[in-house]
Order: structure tokens, then C-alpha cells, then sequence
């Protein structure tokens, strides 16, 4: 059957607004609550200034995701199902190699991307050095990598493997909710260098979890993708790791070669464990 374009606008975009809600309280909860809440519980003890909001918004942050995941619960509550039932998230026969195997994976097209990025010009990269180093400065640096490796990648892919994928897989096709997740993903990481990060692993994140119908191995991956950023904040706060580690481009490289093998190897495994 042939739908005319104001029928296939109603039901795309009635669709890609249902898939899109979870995703708008993820974006919107967390800098609500620094905008509304830093000012009234830290009025008269702190000077709410642009360098404030800097290191106060990671603990904002966790807060925010927290309270998202309470919102994804309770409204899951509200339609009599469980929120791990609603994003296909299953405890239940994992197989652990498998699980490892996405973690190391993750880790090691991080590694090899960032070693790419490493070699391009300096004034280029800038702005992506600034935002990966500046989201782990913080009062309680802890936290801040708590959110970064665990709780920002479970909560990103419940909204957007999760719930987004979810709702448009059965009105747009696989090709197609893939792509628009990918891309929409991509364009919630700000930086150029980061949506074009962002846009990879989003695909490979998405196809994963539908591959597996198991949101636990594309969040074991996402874990693996941001693992790699809090071990080079330890690194470039520790003068003698920074000159032992990061001493020459040489070394970089051969991480990244390192790293791009792992990848390489952990795919070919993939293939033949997926028969693809």
C-alpha cells in the first residue's frame, strides 16, 4: 500500500517524536538541575561564576543522570512494565567472553582513534582536548569518572539503543533507525571531532545491540569506548606517566597500531562468532 506524503509524514514523524522523548530528558535534566539547584543550595557559599558551573556541573551530572534513570523507571512503573523489559536489557545468559570481548573492542578503536586524532595539528584539535580533559575537572574527580565510564554509557544506550532504536525500528526499517540514531547521536556530542567519533561508534553500538537483542553488550562496548579518556586523565596528570607514555609521536603510534590490530583481530572473531 502506497502512502500519499501527508500520510508517511504522520507516521514517521509521529513515530521519530515518540522515539525522541527519552532523549530530550536526558539533553534537558541534567543542566536543569545545575542551572535551578547550584544557585539555591550553594547561595552565600559560593560565587556562581562561569568557573563554578565549570567544576560543579560534574556533580550536577551525576545527580541528572540518576534522576533520569528514576524518571525511565518510573514512568515504566506508570505503564505496568520494567524498564529493562522496555529496552531489552537482559542479566540473564550472557555469555562473559563475548561481554570482555565488546569492553576490549570499545577500548581499542578509542585508543586507535585518539591516536589518529593525536597526529593531526594541534590548533585543530584544540577545542576536542579541551572538552575530553575539561569534562573530568571536577571537586570530586571520582565522580566524575563514574559518570563518564558507567553511568553516561548505560544511560546513553537506554535512550538511544534502548528506547529511541526501539520505537523506530518497526516504522522505519533497521537501515533507516539506525542512521537516524547514529546521526542524532553523533550531533549530541558538540564537538566536530567528537560527532564524528560519536557517529562510528553509534553505528557499530546500534547494530550491536540489535545483533544480539541485548543492550548489555553495546553498553559493555560503550563502557570500553569511554574507559580509554579516564586513563589519559590519570596519564596527563602524572608528569612522569605523561613523558614515559606520551614521551614521542613514535610511541603514540604504535599504540594506535596496537590498538587498530586489537580491533581488527576482535572483528574477525566477531564474523565467525556471528556467522556474518
Amino acid at each position: 500500500m502506497n502512502l500519499t506524503w501527508q500520510q508517511k509524514i504522520w507516521k514517521y514523524g509521529g513515530a521519530f517524536l515518540h522515539a525522541i522523548k527519552p532523549v530530550l530528558i536526558y539533553m534537558i535534566v541534567p543542566p536543569f538541575l545545575l542551572a535551578v539547584l547550584s544557585p539555591l543550595l550553594n547561595r552565600g557559599n559560593y560565587e556562581v561564576s562561569a568557573e563554578y558551573y565549570m567544576y560543579a556541573s560534574n556533580f550536577y551530572t551525576f545527580l541528572g543522570l540518576v534522576f533520569v534513570i528514576l524518571i525511565f523507571w518510573k514512568s515504566a512503573k506508570k505503564r505496568q512494565s520494567y524498564i529493562m523489559e522496555e529496552v531489552t536489557l537482559s542479566l540473564q545468559d550472557l555469555n562473559k567472553t563475548y561481554l570482555f570481548g565488546m569492553i576490549l573492542f570499545g577500548a581499542a578503536a578509542a585508543v586507535s582513534i585518539s591516536s589518529i586524532y593525536t597526529l593531526l595539528p594541534k590548533a585543530l584539535m584544540q577545542s576536542y582536548e579541551e572538552l575530553s580533559y575539561g569534562s573530568f575537572k571536577a571537586y570530586d574527580v571520582t565522580l566524575a569518572i563514574i559518570s563518564a565510564v558507567v553511568l553516561a554509557p548505560v544511560l546513553e544506550e537506554i535512550v538511544f539503543r534502548g528506547y529511541m532504536l526501539g520505537r523506530l525500528l518497526p516504522v522505519f526499517g533497521e537501515k533507516k533507525a539506525v542512521a537516524v540514531v547514529s546521526i542524532l547521536f553523533a550531533l549530541c556530542h558538540i564537538n566536530l571531532f567528537w560527532g564524528l567519533y560519536g557517529l562510528v561508534m553509534g553505528y557499530l553500538l546500534a547494530k550491536v545491540s540489535i545483533r544480539q537483542d541485548n543492550l548489555l553488550y553495546s553498553i559493555a562496548m560503550h563502557i570500553g569506548f569511554n574507559l580509554p579518556s579516564a586513563v589519559n586523565y590519570v596519564i596527563l596528570n602524572n608528569e612522569r606517566l605523561y613523558h614515559s607514555l606520551y614521551g614521542n609521536k613514535f610511541l603514540i603510534v604504535c599504540y594506535g597500531m596496537t590498538a587498530g590490530c586489537i580491533v581488527l583481530l576482535l572483528w574477525r572473531q566477531y564474523k565467525k562468532y556471528e556467522n556474518i
